[in-house]
């Protein structure tokens, strides 16, 4: 295995640079076929990837990170963390964002990468951004920052589309909205049903059942707020949610 490496290595190193410009495509296929092999040798790992790092391939400099990391070498990995997050590799991005968070405490450092991970889509980096913005502990509180993250999730998938019940009832982030809610809270309710006719669980599950009344609780008393009209109208919100659902899922 490692006569393999070392012999891979030889040869990416024997080619001109302007034949490693010119099969710069063949960049991530050489380095996946080293994590393919996964070797846990780690002087050949960093002679392998310091290669590819120093021609700025993000994956390599990520993996260049761990090893720093994993030697105690926090601020040379943090280094090539930065240098790969800022290539716009997402993993790295997520890397320094939990690093900062969890580790150093440097809240605006998190804040900056999880959103630069998030605004490409990133469900784990948008989940984060909500929460710090909702619950306001490491860094002021936005309802507003909360409710759009919330929905770009909610956008994507519906199971999210609960987080934004609250919001809408009580105009927290974002212009109240009841009928919303109400489709929200029905869509869950209905969800739920449906979660026990098909596992046949009604009197297994406790921590569904509770949440299944919760659902219904929140209906019940948002029902007295509205309309028979307006009742109507969220009820028929609540189809999309399920046909988006069914989207979802394919």
């Amino acid at each position: 295995m490692k006569k393999i490496l070392i012999a891979t290595l030889s040869l990416i190193i024997t080619l001109s640079a302007s034949t490693f410009a010119y099969y710069h495509k063949e960049y991530d296929k050489q380095y996946e076929l080293y994590l393919g092999i996964k070797t846990y040798d780690n002087d050949v790992a960093y002679t392998l990837l310091a290669y590819f790092a120093e021609n700025n391939n993000p994956k390599a400099l990520y993996e260049l990170g761990t090893i720093h990391q994993r030697n105690g070498e926090l601020e040379e990995a943090l280094k090539v963390y930065k240098k790969s997050a800022e290539l716009g590799y997402t993993e790295a991005q997520l890397k320094l964002a939990y690093i900062y968070r969890f580790e150093q405490e440097k809240y605006e450092e998190a804040i900056e990468w999880y959103r630069k991970a998030a605004e490409k889509g990133n469900s784990l980096a948008q989940i984060s951004l909500a929460t710090i913005y909702e619950r306001g502990k490491i860094t002021q509180q936005n309802y507003a920052e909360s409710f759009r993250w919330y929905k770009k999730l909610a956008d994507k998938d519906p199971h999210f589309l609960k987080k934004l019940a609250k919001m809408y009832e009580y105009g927290k982030g974002t212009k109240e909205n009841k009928v919303k809610a109400y489709a929200i809270y029905y869509f869950d309710y209905i969800r739920g049903r449906m979660f026990d006719i098909y596992y046949q669980i009604d009197f297994y599950n406790l921590s569904i059942l509770d949440k299944e009344e919760k659902a219904k609780r929140n209906l019940d008393r948002l029902k007295r707020e509205l309309t028979k009209e307006e009742v109507y109208k969220a009820r028929l919100e609540a189809s999309k949610y399920f046909e988006r659902l069914l989207e979802s899922s394919k």
